[in-house]
């Protein structure tokens, strides 16, 4: 066995390898030209080819440089589906290649897992955090990606006296992607590793190629690398054979045409082949084969046809392929013909999901069942947003529940999420038998079965199948629908609405009690300036006018008359707008002493009205607990138990807020000095911060 030397640092233990140790073995010296450093031509070239291959899953996250990690559940078209494997990207193809005109959607179930090339794992909570990878991904990323390692491979690891110390088995591309990165030029603390040879690349087509030495591993892979073209059909010739006969195929495109869509295609396993014609029982004969092309494509070869000779034999290229769809060209005197072929089976069903789910979205549907006892036979209404809503005709009382279709490789399934007393067929249910106006579907033992009724108006304007009141959509400005059946948008034209909407003003305590205070001037609007382009802020009017004198630290402004007026002036876009600022600073000694404070927050509930000038906290309750020291927070959605208490300083009574354990109102946290004190209003201050509590007793 040969052996070629490169440089490994010295924490190559912490690679995935076995290791054996029986006698150390001499070796001569490498010369220059047997050595591969880090940063080498070679090393590089091993890395590309290492590298995760983001390329594989692309149809998922178009993305060369990131991988997403699997399972995944997702929703294309409205169906969901579980992505296993990639073998189950043909799922998201299939549905995708169903309808010709449509637009295709495609959404994760976050948090999801990314893997970067660097084989990296990034946990990803939602749509914004994905994006941001998918746009930083750069064109340059070396990843090659149609050939591989044949593992497992070795490296042979010698002392400083080239006596063999060592033995690291890499096992796949991961673990040889981190040995590599392992590799240093300092000689401080490194040994020497051999590359032991024979070893064997595979190739995208599956052929494979042993090398000897580092020149015909780097030529080996450079050669690849300049003829890498990824094939979008994964399918191998007895692939191809075997799926062929599999059920029968229909031609559902010949050209674009559907000429032939009314034939049954049998690709029998004795080589011969039959068109047979859904009305008639005699068959067009003929052979059919499997083989390579030169390009090493599978390919299609029809013969001895009894009709349609020219235009269905000789050899047809595959260029995309499913287990139940393929897409083949036969190129001939410069002519492309293109066909699609769609597998058939006597058990599958007449509608594709995303089909039923259209279905289901048409007119009402009444369900019958085993399950139902004494049930009313209510109408049930599919929205396109997943929810169901009962109707009882009678009374017209409505309850809603939750839908989904879903695709597997088991089939179609209706999933419901129904409310008592529809409960018992909340299921996943599969579906056996399909028609656009009826759908039966089983659960184990138990049926259930939809009948479409178009008869009855479901919607207020049935052209748009809406009702008046619902919101919608007009080059992506949201309206409702009026009695008149129109969306109609309240347009805006005013781009200082926010700032209009309301007078600005912030109180501060003076702290020497001598008209000054520190003051933020930016919190005034700081619900309308994330919408501006440019804010600034000044002491007079003419000079908010002239763009002159900016306030240089807004953000720690102390006044100079008490009150005084501050201009903001406001650019968005071209349009120029200013506006006040009332600062006031106060005398910030409450009358209220620490026992007054308790005993007013003891009593009944308080929120936080204000909040910076925002009401964004209002939706909280504050219940402050007597003796425990405990203030629970709450929503209708959320409880949060946090501390609180209440202490003398020379400045007044201060209250403290502790462990609040809440996404956004945990910015209460911390020392607040009462200001304002009354049995029903506080005004508390932190620094720049103004927080104010309104007791509610109702």
């Amino acid at each position: 066995m040969k052996t070629k030397l490169i440089y490994l640092l010295t924490f190559f233990a912490l690679f995935i390898f076995t290791s054996c140790e029986d006698e150390a073995v001499f070796n001569d010296n490498p010369n220059e030209q047997e050595i591969i450093v880090a940063n080498s031509a070679l090393t590089e070239l091993m890395l590309y080819a290492s590298a995760n291959d983001g390329s594989l899953d692309d149809v998922l996250d178009n993305a060369n440089c990131l991988a997403i990690n699997l399972p995944v559940t997702i929703v294309v078209n409205g169906i969901t589906i579980t992505i296993s494997t990639l073998e189950d990207l043909q799922l998201i193809e299939a549905l995708y290649n169903e309808f010709e005109n449509d637009v295709d959607t495609l959404e994760f179930l976050f948090p999801i897992t990314i893997i970067l090339n660097d084989y990296t794992e990034v946990v990803i909570e939602n749509e914004e955090q994905l994006n941001v990878f998918i746009e930083d991904c750069s064109e340059e990323v070396e990843v090659i990606e149609c050939v591989d390692f044949q593992y497992p491979i070795s490296f042979s690891i010698y002392d400083s006296e080239f006596q063999i110390i060592d033995t690291i088995t890499i096992e796949n591309d991961e673990a040889l992607y981190t040995f590599l990165n392992g590799l240093d030029d300092d000689n401080d603390g490194v040994v020497l590793a051999s590359l032991n040879f024979p070893v064997t690349l595979v190739y995208a087509n599956g052929e494979t190629l042993e090398v000897n030495n580092n020149q015909e591993l780097e030529t080996a892979i450079n050669e690849a690398e300049d003829d890498c073209e990824i094939q979008e059909n994964d399918c191998t010739e007895d692939e191809l054979s075997m799926y062929l006969q599999e059920c029968f195929w229909s031609l559902v495109s010949f050209n674009g045409d559907d000429n032939y869509l009314e034939y049954e295609f049998h690709f029998n396993e004795n080589g011969t082949f039959q068109i047979i014609n859904g009305d008639t029982t005699v068959a067009i004969g003929g052979n059919w084969e499997t083989s390579l092309s030169a390009n090493g494509y599978p390919e299609l070869v029809i013969s001895n046809l009894t009709a349609f000779s020219e235009d269905l034999e000789g050899s047809w290229i595959v260029v995309e392929c499913d287990d139940d769809r393929f897409e083949l060209i036969r190129e001939t005197e410069g002519n492309t013909t293109t066909i699609v072929l769609e597998k058939e089976c006597e058990d599958d069903i007449d509608c594709s999901a995303q089909e039923i789910s259209a279905y289901l979205q048409e007119c009402i549907w009444y369900a019958g069942t085993n399950l139902y006892d004494n049930i009313i036979a209510d109408t049930f209404e599919f929205t396109q947003d997943g929810i169901v809503v009962i109707t009882n005709p009678q009374s017209s009382e409505q309850l809603t529940g939750t839908w989904s279709v879903i695709l597997t490789g088991s089939g179609v399934f209706v999933a419901l999420d129904l409310p008592e007393p529809y409960n018992v067929i909340s299921l996943d249910w599969l579906v056996v038998e399909c028609r656009e106006d009826r759908i039966e579907m089983h659960n184990e033992a138990n049926h259930l079965v939809f009948e479409r009724d178009c008869n009855v108006a479901m919607y207020d304007c049935e052209n748009l199948q809406a009702n008046i009141g619902d919101v919608c959509y007009v080059e992506n400005q949201q309206g409702v629908i009026n009695a008149n059946c129109e969306c109609e948008v309240e347009v805006t034209t005013n781009p200082f609405e926010c700032f209009e909407s309301f007078n600005a003003e912030l109180v501060a305590c003076s702290d020497n009690n001598d008209g000054h205070a520190l003051f933020n001037l930016t919190v005034a609007y700081a619900n309308c300036t994330p919408e501006a382009d440019v804010v600034t802020y000044y002491e007079t009017l003419q000079d908010a006018q002239i763009y002159v004198n900016p306030i240089p630290n807004p953000e720690a402004y102390t006044n100079t008359t008490n009150p005084q007026t501050i201009y903001v002036r406001v650019e968005i876009g071209d349009a120029v707008g200013i506006f006040e600022i009332q600062l006031i600073a106060e005398n910030c000694n409450t009358s209220c002493s620490e026992t007054d404070v308790d005993a007013f927050l003891y009593d009944c509930i308080w929120n936080i009205v204000n909040y910076n000038g925002s009401d964004d906290f209002i939706m909280y309750n504050l219940d402050f607990e007597t003796n425990s020291g405990i203030v629970v927070i709450y929503t209708a959605t959320e409880t949060i138990d946090a501390f609180w208490s209440t202490s003398q300083s020379n400045d007044g009574v201060i209250v403290e807020f502790s462990n609040v354990a809440g996404a956004n109102i945990q910015a209460i946290t911390g020392n607040w000095l009462v200001v304002e004190c009354e049995e029903d209003r506080f005004e508390l201050h932190r620094n720049n911060d103004i927080m104010v509590l309104e007791r509610d007793c109702n």
